[in-house]
């Protein structure tokens, strides 16, 4: 009876665990364990075999649904690449522009070539060459770019590129998946700009050096006439981010529109100089001056070159003394001298008889300072032999015209404002020599106009310079050498002339110019507290701006050959400045008649001119 009553337990264990494996079953309530119990061979052999029915079911339904899937997920793969085929040479034949695309905001949504291309053209139409940028330090303009200045403008080919590469230029799933996206978001595209970088950059140098307070690095030259080294210690200021003044610069640009650009100034420490460079730079050998002649061509002409040397270490103790120095201090040290052992005046068959071209301009005597800067940069000018094929560079002859040369604080163009500057007035002998220049018939190499209009020399005959980065540069392409000759009097007149000899075949040279188009200067009011009330002064004559054109008509024989243009140049008004006195609290008004003023007879003196024209 025990026996028989284990039994049971142990099937009872049996059943218990079977039915905890069987899932979603019903638990099995007391009578029918009892009933299962009693049912012992059923039950055994159940158990022994150990595989109920509904077991045998869900293994089938799983097999099936193992076996289904992979043939599932094939049949999913095999629409997808035949929908993507379909859509990929749906796209490929498509030769439009894809659905929702935008460029600038102009849907460009299935046009063709020609019409993308017309729609470019048209927005490249809209950017203005006259738009402008003033660059602001503090309350002043210092410089104004515009697009001309860097040849700004829409690269009309690169953005045509762009619009059409759009769901092109990438792999296939990339370039479906941007077309796809595109059916329901749309995607706007920037035009695309072109200009010339060298030329920001050499903008941005420019307006490093005309900053208030800018670094000056430390620097050398040598003075050719007495043959010594000059070193000079920079100083601490500031310049500016060259590659931020690039890309906002470029950013405002493609705005349109004229806008003001605060400059953004960093402290900068004075670059020191460098040895070896500065070694390689002055040592150089003594050359002799020579005339080459060949049978049935022209002489040529080579003068002489005076070596210089240095001792290494001597010079890297300078440098490192300079170092020591103030800002803008000066160190000389006398260079040896290596004498050429044939001189051009030793062979020179010429005496430079004959006068190619010359310019006299006036000046304003009482202005001692301006006066005091040209006769010094007429005296470096004068004398100056240029072989043939020989480049004169003013910036090399004249150097910094700082107040070490004796050069004086004078007025002189920064941007589009007149301003006192050591050296002021010095451009009018580059204008002078300009106009020199083309009368003897010579090439011109570097011109720059400047940026407001001048009175000492015609519209568009004018040239500037701004040391080291504007340079006024000729070449000599006259079969002989030529001379500069010079001449200044106090009295308020100066000229520059081009000595040489003529060439068997030589041709008379007029120059002209023309005013295109005008444009008026503003007049603006400042009050100043210390002059007397109801008293005012003008502080700047207001000049109007034009653009001009000047031309070089070559004659023989009295017959005009041809006729060129020099330039087209813009040059901006100047504003009048008028500074008053505080205003005047109005007396009563007085009831008697005010006398007319008498009036002397004939004719009255011609007005002055104002000194104003004979700025830069």
């Amino acid at each position: 009876m025990g026996k028989k009553k284990a039994s049971k337990k142990n099937k009872a264990k049996k059943s218990n665990n079977i039915q905890n494996e069987i899932k979603d079953e019903e638990i099995v309530d007391v009578e029918e364990v009892e009933t299962f119990e009693n049912t012992e061979e059923v039950n055994e052999n159940s158990i022994e075999n150990n595989e109920p029915e509904e077991y045998i079911i869900n293994d089938y339904e799983v097999i099936n649904k193992k076996r289904m899937f992979p043939i599932v997920m094939i049949i999913i793969a095999i629409v997808f690449i035949i929908s993507l085929s379909i859509f990929t040479v749906m796209n490929k034949v498509n030769k439009n522009v894809y659905t929702n695309v935008y460029l600038q905001g102009k849907n460009l949504s299935n046009m063709n070539s020609k019409e993308v291309q017309a729609v470019i053209t048209e927005m490249s139409k809209k950017y203005n060459d006259e738009v402008k940028i003033d660059i602001v330090q503090g309350n002043k303009v210092i410089n104004t770019v515009t697009q001309d200045d860097i040849d700004f403008k829409v690269d009309i080919e690169k953005t045509y590129k762009k619009v059409f590469d759009f769901g092109r230029n990438s792999n296939l799933l990339v370039n479906n998946y941007n077309i796809l996206k595109n059916l329901f978001i749309k995607t706007n595209l920037e035009l695309e700009y072109t200009y010339d970088k060298q030329k920001l950059l050499e903008l941005s140098e420019i307006i490093s050096s005309a900053v208030e307070n800018k670094v000056v690095d430390d620097s050398f030259e040598v003075d050719e006439e007495t043959h010594k080294l000059i070193l000079t210690k920079g100083k601490e200021g500031n310049t500016i981010d060259s590659k931020l003044f690039e890309q906002e610069i470029v950013d405002l640009l493609k705005t349109n529109k004229n806008s003001e650009y605060t400059a953004k100034l960093v402290k900068a420490k004075p670059k020191n100089l460098n040895v070896d460079e500065v070694y390689t730079a002055i040592k150089r050998d003594a050359k002799d001056a020579e005339v080459i002649e060949t049978p049935g061509k022209k002489p040529v002409f080579k003068k002489e070159i005076y070596g210089h040397d240095i001792d290494k270490e001597v010079l890297s103790n300078l440098i490192e003394t300079l170092d020591t120095k103030n800002p803008s201090e000066t160190l000389e040290v006398p260079l040896k001298v290596i004498e050429p052992k044939v001189k051009y005046q030793d062979i020179a068959w010429t005496k430079f008889e004959d006068v190619l071209g010359s310019l006299t301009t006036r000046f304003p005597a009482s202005n001692k300072a301006r006066a005091t800067n040209l006769s010094i940069a007429l005296a470096k000018l004068n004398g100056i032999v240029l072989m043939p094929g020989e480049v004169f560079s003013f910036n090399k002859v004249i150097g910094d015209p700082n107040a070490a040369k004796g050069y004086k604080p004078a007025a002189t163009f920064k941007g589009s404002q007149v301003v006192d500057e050591v050296g002021g007035g010095i451009c009018q002998t580059v204008s002078t020599l300009y106009n020199a220049v083309l009368y003897a018939n010579l090439d011109v190499v570097s011109r720059k106009a400047h940026g407001l209009a001048v009175g000492y020399v015609r519209p568009s005959l004018d040239a500037t310079m701004y040391y080291p980065n504007i340079d006024f540069k000729f070449k000599n392409t006259r079969s002989y050498p030529i001379k500069i000759k010079t001449t200044f009097s106090w009295n308020g007149n100066m000229s520059v002339s081009i000595l040489g000899t003529k060439e068997d075949v030589e041709y008379k040279i007029e120059l002209s110019s023309k005013i295109i188009s005008k444009k008026p200067f503003e007049t603006v009011t400042e009050i100043d507290p210390n002059m007397a009330p109801g008293t005012e002064k003008v502080k700047h004559n207001g000049v109007q701006g034009y653009t001009s054109e000047a031309y070089k008509i070559t004659k023989l024989n009295g017959k005009v050959i041809k006729t060129e243009l020099l330039s087209r140049d813009t040059y901006k008004p100047t504003t009048k400045v008028i500074v008053k006195g505080p205003e005047v609290i109005a007396p009563a008004p007085n009831t008697q008649p005010t006398p007319l003023p008498s009036v002397p007879e004939g004719n009255l003196p011609e007005e002055a001119l104002p000194d104003d024209e004979f700025i830069e």
